[in-house]
């Protein structure tokens, strides 16, 4: 597991986030290792809870309005690897998903436009 949540530790240090967020982030991380041991160790659902609760952050940070656009693409990304790894480990940790990735502005304006009919001329005669 240790292996699993240092690969989205690289994905979190090597993503272009503004620094206040990547350092939340790697901060909410750091975290999760102990409280992993914890609910191996006691089974109380008081841990699976506080995972939940600590990736729930993260995935809020990631998308707030100052964590820029490669942020929302990493929350997905980040609660994906953190379920394969609840399943590859049989962790009992249920996960929300991240609110959907929005559509950048320059991909809406980049709509197809209808194409206009050629102005009829007028026939004299």
């Amino acid at each position: 597991m240790e292996t699993d949540l240092q690969a989205i530790r690289d994905l979190v240090t090597e993503a272009r986030l503004p620094p206040p967020v990547r350092k939340t982030i790697l901060g909410r991380l750091d975290e999760l290792p102990i409280l992993y041991a914890e609910l191996y160790r006691t089974y109380e659902s008081r841990f699976a809870d506080r995972i939940a609760e600590a990736v729930e952050r993260m995935v809020r940070v990631l998308n707030g309005p100052d964590a820029g656009p490669n942020a929302a693409p990493l929350a997905v990304t980040m609660v994906e690897r953190m379920r394969a790894m609840h399943d590859q480990h049989g962790v009992s940790v249920v996960l929300k998903s991240p609110p959907p990735v929005k559509v950048a502005k320059a991909a809406k304006a980049a709509k197809p436009t209808k194409p206009t009919k050629p102005a009829r001329r007028k026939v004299t005669g």
